[in-house]
């Protein structure tokens, strides 16, 4: 093969932009007098002495480069060797969805819920959370508190560069590049075995993206409660409005200022004591991140909003800092988003922003938790629920909670209808 037939990298692959240096990057392919050898190699069952007189030459070298794999004519195959691998790619590929066996993946939510101190874990998964820490502590550098937001952000954007460069890779590899005919074992079980990697990988990738993303949603919150701060320092410690928010008229109408309870919390970007980068959740790809509408008066539509803010739509309302501790804001909550279209919702979702697993919240005492379970205790998140009716689902007010109640283990609800208010200072009720 000659190189000076083969084209230029620039002529046949774009230059990667996160900087890979690997092999399928390089932009090399082969000239058309040596892929049309290639191919009359292939149709002649990688016999070089069967190829008419116009390839045999160039044929004949491709036979000699890939009779380093121990590659011979197609004649000389063992049929049901053959098959077998063919078959064991199939099975690789019915593989490649699945996830982290189900004790590892109970293990790594545990975990993570712990605060990654695996002695915080259950027993039965104790063990295992131990080797995911150990794992995931060769990942630890010790950070500077004031470079820790900075390095957070490029850590996450790099992260996302590495996972599209390779979900690009995959999706190139999945197209056909061989014709039928071809029947190499050599090359089919290297793609196996590529295969295989992929079903292991997946899954701790798609792991660490979501752990990913909480990180990022809590730091945002933290944005969002140095906001809430300065205004309730400004505003006698009130909690941002931006109308009335008389109890009993409606506080869904995304746009219309008076009767909207978003438009409230879009108040802290619009008066400057928060940007909209930190009111948008990584969990939302919908999410409005754009400066340019730091002058309007509400989000356009629910899909840009990330997080549910406290209904102020009430004659009772809790203040940023008062003797009971309160939740103000939230990943944005199932229970509205379905509500607002006219569906039944289950009660005691977790929010969309992170595949339901949970969602973390922002006290009025400024303090930023995860929570796993959207009914807490009304004396606070870290109380023990006594009974129904001393808990508190942030989704709901209290009186729906009440009629709820009469239910055993309840799973889905009637829609609310955009007029209900909370029950008083301490009644959790987030929305939209």
């Amino acid at each position: 093969m000659n190189p000076r037939e083969r084209q230029s990298p620039s002529a046949s692959v774009p230059p990667n932009p996160a900087g890979d240096r690997s092999p399928e990057h390089w932009g090399i392919e082969l000239s058309s007098a040596d892929a049309a050898a290639i191919e009359a190699l292939l149709a002649q069952g990688l016999d070089a002495e069967a190829c008419t007189h116009a390839h045999g030459e160039r044929a004949r070298r491709c036979a000699e480069i890939l009779g380093l794999l121990g590659c011979v004519p197609a004649s000389k195959l063992d049929e049901a060797l053959i098959d077998a691998t063919i078959l064991r790619v199939v099975q690789a590929r019915r593989l490649e969805t699945e996830a982290l066996a189900p004790v590892d993946d109970d293990a790594l939510e545990a975990l993570v819920e712990a605060g990654f101190n695996p002695e915080r874990c259950p027993g039965g998964v104790r063990r295992r959370a131990s080797e995911h820490a150990e794992l995931l502590n060769a990942l630890h550098v010790d950070v500077c508190p004031v470079k820790r937001e900075t390095l957070v952000g490029s850590t996450l954007a790099m992260v996302q560069s590495r996972i599209d460069v390779e979900d690009q890779r995959r999706s190139l590899a999945e197209q056909p590049r061989w014709r039928p005919s071809m029947r190499v074992t050599d090359l089919v079980s290297v793609a196996a075995l590529l295969l295989i990697t992929g079903v292991v990988l997946t899954p701790m990738v798609g792991a660490m993206r979501g752990v990913a993303q909480a990180t990022s949603c809590q730091a945002g919150m933290f944005g969002a409660m140095r906001g809430f701060a300065a205004y309730a320092s400004d505003y006698r410690e009130l909690l941002p409005m931006a109308s009335e928010s008389s109890a009993g008229r409606s506080w869904w109408n995304i746009g219309k200022r008076e009767e909207s309870n978003s438009a409230n919390l879009f108040t802290m970007v619009r008066a400057s004591y928060a940007k909209t980068s930190d009111l948008a959740c990584p969990g939302n790809a919908r999410a409005c991140r754009s400066e340019d509408r730091a002058k309007a008066d509400d989000w356009s539509n629910s899909d840009e909003i990330s997080y549910s803010y406290q209904n102020l739509f009430a004659t009772e309302r809790p203040r940023w800092t008062q003797p009971t501790t309160v939740i103000v804001l939230a990943d944005r909550s199932p229970v509205t988003v379905r509500a607002m279209r006219g569906e039944w919702f289950n009660p005691i979702a977790n929010s969309d922003n992170h595949m339901q697993r949970g969602q973390n919240v922002l006290m009025n005492d400024g303090s930023v938790q995860w929570l796993t379970n959207p009914v807490v205790s009304r004396a606070g998140v870290n109380t023990p629920v006594g009974s129904p009716m001393g808990a508190d689902n942030i989704w709901l007010p209290q009186a729906l909670e009440e009629a709820i109640a009469r239910f055993q283990s309840p799973t889905h609800a009637r829609p609310l209808s955009g007029t209900e208010s909370p029950a008083g200072a301490t009644d959790v009720f987030l929305s939209p």
